[in-house]
């Protein structure tokens, strides 16, 4: 109440002593209210000591906190397994912000095992790690960085890779160079390469309207069961 102004005048020193003494009583809620009053105060070390002391009674956002205090080095010494741990344990009592940040923690481990596995050529890893550069799990977003990634391994006659290729350059309106990996892609019987090279011919991107080659590329994805190959199919139907 004092500390956000709610009908009172705001009164930073008043909130922390309220806080501070229930806290002293062993109360969680306030021993992580005021862990989260130091840590915007910037004083970290001793945010992370009474954050400790609500997380070891099994308060969920004393847990949290505690696991960001881990995961950021922020008042401890930066440790991803204790981050860990105590995320897991507030995510298995439902808080959706430890559940987000477990799974930022995982893309960041398999960013690492990725570029391990590039360096030695793995062609599935450059696909796996340039899927995370394209959208910034566990990595800094890097666009081009997942473009290099994309077309070393499609460069290698990867289908999934050359699918993923022209994804990107057509989503930056390089329709030619995108035509030319869904066909590289297709040709190799990959469904998704084969719908996307349909719409190429239906639509006129990066190659001239060609009804029936857009046709017979739905037609192959539509047998394999892709949904929106079928919609096509039939919207052809529907226009003749």
């Amino acid at each position: 109440m004092y500390e956000y102004e709610e009908g009172v005048k705001l009164d930073k020193k008043k909130a922390e002593r309220l806080y501070r003494a229930a806290a002293d009583r062993g109360e969680a809620t306030a021993q992580c209210n005021l862990g989260a009053f130091l840590h915007s105060d910037e004083k970290f070390e001793e945010a992370f000591r009474y954050f400790v002391l609500a997380a070891n009674q099994g308060y969920t956002p004393g847990e949290f906190n505690l696991g960001c205090c881990y995961q950021r080095g922020k008042g401890t010494e930066l440790d991803l397994g204790k981050a860990r741990y105590w995320f897991e344990r507030a995510a298995a009592k439902g808080d959706e912000d430890a559940i987000d940040e477990l799974a930022r923690l995982d893309a960041r481990k398999a960013a690492k095992i990725y570029r391990r596995a590039v360096e030695l050529g793995d062609v599935d890893a450059m696909i796996n790690l340039g899927l995370l550069y394209r959208t910034g799990s566990g990595v800094k977003l890097d666009k081009k960085k997942a473009e290099r990634l994309y077309r070393a391994a499609a460069d290698r006659g990867h289908a999934v890779a050359q699918c993923n290729q022209g994804n990107l350059l057509y989503s930056e309106k390089k329709f030619e160079e995108a035509f030319r990996y869904y066909a590289l892609a297709a040709d190799q019987g990959h469904t998704k390469a084969e719908y996307n090279l349909g719409i190429c011919y239906r639509d006129g991107e990066g190659t001239e309207v060609d009804l029936g080659k857009a046709r017979y590329w739905f037609e192959r994805a539509a047998a394999k069961g892709h949904e929106k190959a079928i919609k096509a199919l039939a919207d052809l139907d529907a226009q003749v």
